[in-house]
């Protein structure tokens, strides 16, 4: 009801429900304790450079986003707090067309939008909560759902709470962890006679994982070709921050690593 935008969702294999589009939460709606899932409130917004190259910093309880796409190129300072803590996205959310399980009808789903790290999280992801497997408290997902935590080896074996991970390698993958599971600490799935009957799990029918690609510097990359979705979970670096990403050769399951600064796509799963 803030922003009028309806989801489907569905019941996926680990038992849990989804939201199986893109989250597509612009800048036209005010985030509150009541609508949004713990937001730190105000946020720190609006990165927009003028002719001087200056920068202009306002708070509000709004998400900040550049002129449709880009005013200037996505902020991109990395490792640079004035980039990291403020709020950033990219309201590019043209559709796209997913075929269904049978591969005949298809269905439109919106790319969704795209947030760096302090959009997605309602401002709770700032540099000074980046410690390793540390999920923030809050992000924009509605009341009622969050962001679907990630994690390194650590995490993933001890706590069995990266969401990605449960529902990936449990259960897409009939509980088959990668073949280097036991020597890294964020385990992958590489190759693509490996990783592209996954890949397609997770875009398929009701998954729809899509390629929504990223935003980064003036432009989309990788639209079609990969996706990347944040998780709540700081990976402790000033790199950031624990994501699924995967195209047809890699699939990471909330093991990869995402920079703060970039703009990713979002889920929401509920509680």
């Amino acid at each position: 009801t803030r922003d009028n935008n309806t989801y489907a969702v569905a019941k996926l294999v680990d038992g849990q429900c989804w939201m199986i589009e893109n989250l597509r939460l612009d800048n036209s709606a005010a985030l509150t304790t009541s609508n949004t899932n713990s937001p730190s409130l105000p946020l720190t917004n609006t990165w927009y450079f003028d002719a001087n190259n200056q920068t202009t910093t306002t708070t509000s309880n709004s998400l900040s986003a550049p002129i449709s796409p880009f005013s200037t190129a996505w902020c991109s300072k990395r490792n640079n707090t004035s980039c990291v803590n403020q709020s950033m996205l990219s309201t590019d959310n043209i559709s796209n067309v997913v075929a269904n399980q049978n591969g005949i009808n298809q269905n439109i789903y919106s790319y969704g939008n795209y947030y760096n790290w302090y959009s997605v999280t309602a401002g709770n992801g700032i540099r000074a909560n980046n410690s390793n497997n540390r999920s923030m408290s809050g992000d924009i997902c509605p009341t009622g759902w969050r962001l679907p935590k990630g994690g390194d080896k650590t995490r993933i074996e001890s706590q069995n709470d990266n969401d990605f991970w449960n529902l990936i390698v449990v259960e897409l993958n009939n509980n088959s962890k990668p073949a280097n599971y036991s020597s890294v600490s964020s385990p992958y799935y590489n190759g693509a006679d490996v990783s592209a009957p996954i890949s397609q799990k997770l875009r398929s029918y009701p998954n729809n994982f899509i390629y929504s690609g990223y935003a980064f510097g003036s432009s989309i990359s990788g639209r079609g070709s990969g996706g990347r979705y944040w998780s709540s979970t700081s990976a402790g670096s000033y790199i950031g921050t624990y994501i699924m990403n995967y195209d047809g050769w890699d699939v990471r399951p909330g093991t990869g690593f995402g920079d703060e600064c970039d703009g990713y796509s979002a889920r929401c799963i509920s509680n």
